[in-house]
């Protein structure tokens, strides 16, 4: 009997919305976060300088960002608290580091950096310690973004002229072309369940940006969400996989913080300033049942007797003491 170690996904519910604007003193960009219908906008950070690209942690009480501690264009990574204490520069180089993401256990931040000439991909602990160069390629190598079942890592890239999402492994090994376009491909982030990668897109010709979605295993069906003629740019999944949030300049054309249903249908701007709010990120809420929290990480699952790979979608519901739960969504894939 089989009994090998499988990956497994708990998608979390949908938190609030953390987000990167220009509101701060000086016209700096800010990390604010707001609850989910554009309500309760409040601003984390304060500083003489931008801070941008902000993440959160799988288990929804963290955010890592970057913040310009120098020159302009000269980044390193933070990490804070949901609410905005505890602000802790990991660093991690004397180098211009940022868009920082965790791993789906928590344990470790990828990131881009300068460290080694033009940008590379690099991961490191969460706390900062034992950075390590996983793409080291003489191109740039930007926004990293994990598999929920931490396996791989997709990027964007300029290897190919235009920019192109690619994807490899988590330790760097196996780095392959997924959107294989013509066009400029950029910001790519993986759906809750791992089987579709979002990114946008900007169209040759025009000049428009869409956000676009693909099949993560080999990028085909690459199909336009978006479908505007303004720009719009930076999707990220809500945790439960049902919608996207991105920015878009529609209207007066200062970008706000839209979202739609995963297919593109109900299209809603959520905030409406005279600010730039941009680089949207959705914050997990981990799943308590009977008084046990569900990670919403990826996890090691023995399931005795396994013999082929398979996705298992399990719509539960039940009573642990008193407590009543359902439709429990278990994606599960062999390591």
């Amino acid at each position: 009997m089989d009994n090998s170690a499988w990956a497994t996904s708990f998608p979390g519910d949908n938190g609030k919305i953390v987000f990167e604007t220009n509101r701060g003193n000086q016209g700096f960009h800010e990390i604010y976060v707001m609850n989910a219908d554009g309500s309760g906008q409040t601003m984390l950070t304060s500083f003489d300088g931008d801070d941008g690209d902000p993440c959160w942690s799988p288990d929804g009480s963290k955010i890592a960002w970057d913040r310009e501690t120098g020159s302009p264009g000269f980044r390193e990574v933070f990490v804070m608290d949901a609410n905005g204490d505890n602000q802790d520069n990991l660093g991690p180089f004397d180098a211009d580091d940022g868009d920082p993401c965790w791993s789906p256990d928590g344990s470790k931040i990828v990131f881009e950096s300068e460290e080694d000439g033009p940008h590379d991909i690099w991961v490191m602990n969460a706390a900062g310690t034992n950075p390590e160069n996983i793409s080291d390629f003489p191109a740039s190598d930007r926004n990293p973004s994990w598999s929920p079942d931490g396996s791989k890592i997709v990027f964007e890239t300029n290897r190919e002229g235009n920019r192109q999402i690619y994807v490899m492994n988590a330790d760097g090994s196996d780095q392959t072309n997924l959107s294989e376009s013509g066009a400029r491909d950029e910001l790519p982030s993986w759906s809750p369940n791992g089987n579709q990668i979002v990114f946008f897109r900007t169209l040759i010709g025009t000049g428009n940006t869409e956000i676009f979605v693909m099949n993560a295993a080999d990028g085909s069906d690459q199909t336009n969400l978006s479908n505007n003629d303004a720009l719009d740019e930076d999707p990220s999944w809500s945790p439960d996989g049902s919608k996207i949030a991105f920015a878009s300049n529609r209207g007066d054309g200062d970008f706000e913080i839209w979202i739609m249903d995963s297919n593109g249908d109900n299209q809603e701007s959520i905030t409406d300033n005279d600010f730039l709010d941009v680089r949207p990120n959705w914050q997990p809420i981990p799943r308590v049942v009977g008084g046990e929290t569900l990670s919403i990480d990826s996890a090691a699952l023995i399931l005795a007797g396994a013999q082929t790979n398979a996705v298992w979608i399990m719509s539960a519901l039940a009573v642990i003491g008193s407590v009543a739960f359902g439709a429990l969504y278990i994606t599960c894939k062999r390591n």
